[in-house]
C-alpha cells in the first residue's frame, strides 16, 4: 500500500503536472507522499483532517485554538463546573467565542477538528507539496544512478526544504505563533 488516499495532492494532477511515466507510478507516489510529509515536518502539523483536544481558561469570553484552520467542535466540556457545556459559541478562524459572560474564567476542554480536505487545501499549500515533489524527484533520479532503491526513498525525507517552498510554509507557521 502506498498510501494514495492519504495524499492531499493527487498522483493524477502531479502526474499530469509533470508528465510522469506511468510505468514509475509507485516511485513517484512514494516521493509524493515523502514531500507531503516534509511540508508536514516543516508545519509540524498533518494537513488531513485530525481531531484535537485543547484545555484552556476562557479570557474576555474566548479561547485560541492551537491548530490551524478548526473545522468543527465535536465537543466542549467545562473543567471548573464539571459538566458538558452546550453554550452559545462561536468559532470564527482558530478563536471560539462564548457569549456567556459567566463562564469567564472557567478552564474548559475543547474537543476540535482541524486540517484539511483535498478540496479546501489551500492553493499555495498545494503548489508547495508540488515544489518538494519536484525537488525530491531531480534528487533521486541522481541517486537512483548511486543504486537508490524504491525501499530507500524515506532518506530523501532528509532533504533541505526549497527556498520557494520554505518561504509559503514560513507564512503558515507565524499564523499559529
Amino acid at each position: 500500500m502506498t498510501g494514495e488516499e492519504n495524499l492531499m495532492v493527487d498522483y493524477e494532477r502531479a502526474r499530469d503536472f509533470f508528465n510522469l511515466d506511468e510505468c514509475e507510478k509507485e516511485r513517484d507516489l512514494l516521493i509524493l507522499q515523502s514531500a507531503q510529509e516534509s511540508v508536514e515536518n516543516y508545519l509540524d502539523r498533518k494537513l488531513c483532517i485530525v481531531e484535537y483536544i485543547c484545555i484552556q481558561k476562557i479570557q474576555d469570553r474566548r479561547i485560541i485554538l492551537e491548530e490551524l484552520n478548526p473545522v468543527e467542535l465535536v465537543r466542549i466540556l467545562d473543567l471548573t463546573a464539571r459538566q458538558s457545556l452546550n453554550a452559545d459559541c462561536q468559532l470564527d478562524g482558530r478563536k471560539l467565542y462564548f457569549f456567556d459572560g459567566r463562564l469567564e474564567n472557567h478552564e474548559i476542554i475543547a474537543r476540535y477538528t482541524a486540517g484539511f480536505t483535498k478540496e479546501t487545501l489551500p492553493q499555495d499549500l498545494a503548489e508547495c507539496i508540488m515544489n518538494v515533489f519536484m525537488h525530491k524527484s531531480e534528487c533521486a533520479r541522481k541517486r537512483i544512478k548511486g543504486g537508490l532503491e524504491i525501499k530507500d526513498y524515506k532518506i530523501l525525507n532528509g532533504l533541505e526544504m526549497p527556498e520557494e517552498a520554505r518561504q509559503i510554509l514560513e507564512a503558515y507557521r507565524r499564523k499559529t505563533l
